[in-house]
């Protein structure tokens, strides 16, 4: 499973893959994601990845309720959501910092016509 790049600036590598599965998923158990990780050949112990999902859930990324001796794990997020929170909490300091120099960068790797649209918005701003 290729998962995005931009949740490994956020979470480790396996906490990312993790939450993807559950983002595909919808509800998953430890086991629902240890089994797939065993089928891609990637041999993680059973408990790293309990230990992995419990830090999702203190972080607030994912909630879990019982079912029988099992939790089965959810996201509190969509991954839209959570890139969105992730986003903001970033570039809106940098904004307010440096707004010339983030403008110009977002302006020079974004292509032509939506540059047009964002100066055309900008306009109507002023």
């Amino acid at each position: 499973m290729k998962h995005s790049k931009s949740l490994k600036l956020f979470l480790g590598n396996l906490q990312a893959e993790c939450l993807e599965m559950l983002w595909d998923k919808k509800r998953a158990t430890v086991k629902d994601i240890w089994e797939v990780f065993k089928k891609r050949g990637r041999e993680y112990a059973y408990t790293t990845i309990l230990t992995e999902m419990q830090n999702l859930e203190k972080k607030g990324l994912v909630k879990s309720e019982k079912s029988g001796k099992q939790n089965i794990y959810y996201p509190v997020y969509t991954k839209e959501e959570f890139l969105s929170r992730k986003f903001e909490e970033i570039i809106s300091p940098l904004i307010e910092e440096y707004p010339e120099l983030v403008t110009s960068h977002f302006l020079k790797s974004v292509k032509l016509s939506k540059k047009e649209k964002i100066m055309e918005i900008l306009k109507r701003k002023k």
